[in-house]
């Protein structure tokens, strides 16, 4: 004798149509929270890719700098709010950077309108020029020199020829300094390298006037640091 189902085990296997209707009812939150996910999921990935795509534009330069010269592509090395005042206090803003190409530390630096970019090595004993003397020799016909802390060597940090050393009546032996063209674009920094310096003829060699542009640099940079002296 098989005996039938108490009525409540009978309801309980039975969708009976209400029950269906709030089985409905109780997807539709699911199907909406599932539908956000989506949503969430493709605006995600859509963030991640404009978020890729700003990067490579903002680390890309100018139409501009593009169709300067190709075959010396421009390198992003920083941004103008990154530039910090020199340490040895002559009034030039400057940013560190390196030149991973090239294996050596580098510095971008700004005063007045004019930026310069050149090896923190210096060439002669590899003193770092991080913290050189920077010297406006205009009235000597020079512009800015750099002067090495440690030997007071100078150099042209805009071609980078050593225009004074411990030679004596003849051109320096002192390699050049290495230099690069910089620019500024949006207000960000771009470096290139530049070609090295051309050799002095011997020639065309004065020592008196080396002399005078070593003399003079070393002059300005005590007079600033010792004003009183």
């Amino acid at each position: 004798t098989f005996r039938t189902p108490p009525p409540s085990v009978t309801h309980h296997i039975t969708a009976t149509p209400a029950m269906a209707g709030d089985s409905a009812r109780g997807q539709k939150p699911l199907v909406v929270a599932l539908g956000a996910f989506a949503a969430a999921a493709v605006t995600g990935a859509a963030a991640t890719a404009l978020i890729v795509l700003l990067r490579r534009k903002f680390r890309q330069p100018s139409e501009e700098l593009c169709s300067d010269d190709p075959s010396k592509p421009w390198r992003l090395v920083g941004n103008r709010s990154d530039l910090m005042e020199q340490a040895s206090g002559t009034g030039w803003q400057v940013l560190t950077f390196t030149d991973e190409d090239a294996g050596r530390d580098c510095c971008a630096m700004y005063k007045d309108s004019q930026w310069i970019a050149f090896s923190r090595t210096c060439p002669h004993a590899g003193i770092d020029l991080l913290g050189a003397d920077m010297e406006d020799l205009s009235e000597l016909g020079v512009g800015v020199v750099v002067s090495c802390p440690a030997h007071a060597y100078i150099f042209d940090p805009v071609v980078g020829t050593c225009l004074w050393d411990a030679c004596r009546g003849k051109p320096p032996e002192t390699p050049a300094l290495c230099t690069y063209e910089v620019r500024e674009d949006s207000g960000k920094i771009w470096v290139r390298p530049k070609d090295p310096a051309p050799t002095v003829p011997v020639a065309a060699w004065d020592q008196a006037r080396a002399d005078a542009l070593q003399l003079a640099a070393v002059d300005k940079s005590l007079e600033r640091k010792y004003p009183d002296g």
